[in-house]
């Protein structure tokens, strides 16, 4: 009975560890895609006065200053929005890398550490709480291992599953 039961936890952790590697690997084949279709939000074009008169529903007798200015402020808000919008991703990359790095420094230390001493982490971090700490290294040990085994066939590409999560 206990080796039927076994079988059956062995199965468990076999499948959960599939559905784990199936999840992350969507995660980095969208995070790759993304990272190829990326562009910077740059200044507005002029806008075509006609057209944005027409788009905006601005009466035929509007002054063409009047309608330049309101058809370029018009274009100016959209670009300002979408680059608030790519601000907001970028910052959140930026924080998800800080603290991936914060983790790896933290694997080093240990690592470090524990051919010396026998020590309990105690490093008080106010900004973060123990519990996501705990996440991040188990990330940054995930993500390490997935590097070693990708750079085999990717080679220094295989680092590129960093900027694929980043943000995710």
């Amino acid at each position: 009975m206990s080796g039927e039961q076994t079988n059956a936890g062995v199965n468990q952790n076999e499948d959960e560890d599939k559905l784990a590697t199936k999840n992350i690997t969507k995660k980095i084949r969208k995070g790759l895609k993304d990272l190829a279709v990326e562009d910077e939000i740059s200044f507005p074009p002029t806008p075509k006065t006609n057209e944005t008169q027409k788009e905006l529903g601005l009466p035929d007798e509007t002054s063409d200053q009047l309608c330049a200015q309101i058809c370029i402020s018009v274009e100016w808000e959209r670009a300002l929005w979408r680059q608030s919008a790519s601000i907001k991703v970028e910052s959140n990359r930026s924080i998800w890398y800080l603290r991936l790095l914060a983790s790896y420094f933290f694997l080093l230390r240990t690592s470090v550490i524990e051919k010396h001493i026998s020590w309990t982490d105690s490093v008080p971090i106010p900004t973060i709480s123990t519990k996501n700490r705990v996440l991040w290294r188990t990330a940054a040990s995930m993500i390490s291992a997935i590097i070693l085994e990708l750079s085999s066939e990717w080679g220094s590409k295989a680092y590129l599953v960093i900027q694929a999560l980043a943000g995710k």
